[in-house]
This record gives structure tokens, sequence and C-alpha cells, in this order.
């Protein structure tokens, strides 16, 4: 039976030979936090499946919050001001 982070280095090369950029963000994204927490201390660890699942799981709520706090400050903006229309580059000169 393979381990949580064996899948993930799997995927990351099954990502990358379908061309599919956004998973493969991700997947290298958790498998960088998951190495991260191992590094952290004094003496490096090895974190097994439930340990990984446990920190996936609070990185995950991390960004929901964090999602939910964008959300709302963007609802609380009010209206956005309309954009102008960019001003040509070329000069402009009026005969009369």
């Amino acid at each position: 039976m393979t381990t949580l982070k064996e899948r993930l280095h799997a995927d990351v090369v099954s990502h990358m030979k379908d061309r599919n950029k956004i998973a493969l963000t991700t997947v290298r994204n958790v498998l960088g936090e998951i190495e991260t927490r191992e590094k952290s201390g004094k003496t490096p660890i090895v974190l097994d499946d439930a340990q990984v699942t446990s920190l996936l799981q609070k990185e995950a709520a991390k960004r929901r919050d964090t999602a939910r706090i964008y959300t709302e400050a963007g609802s609380r903006s009010g209206p956005q001001p309309k954009s102008r229309k960019p001003k040509s580059s070329k000069p402009t000169c009026r005969r009369h």
C-alpha cells in the first residue's frame, strides 16, 4: 500500500504528462507544505498519513477562511468604479 505522500508524488508526474498546470501547482504546493512541516523542527520528522491528512485539513481551512474574508471585503466595498477607456497613444493634432 502506498502512502499519501507517494501518491502525491505520482500525481505530480501524472499532471506534468497531462500538462495540467493548475493541478500540478496545487499538488506541488501541498507537497511543499508537507516538507516544510517535516523540516520545521529541530530534528526532521516524517509525517504519517494521519498527520498529512490533518495538516492538509488545517491548510484547507486557512484558505477557505482567507477566501471568505476577501469575498466579504469585496462585497462591502460597494460598486466598483467604471474603468475609463485607455487613451490613444497617437498624438492628436487639430488643424484649424
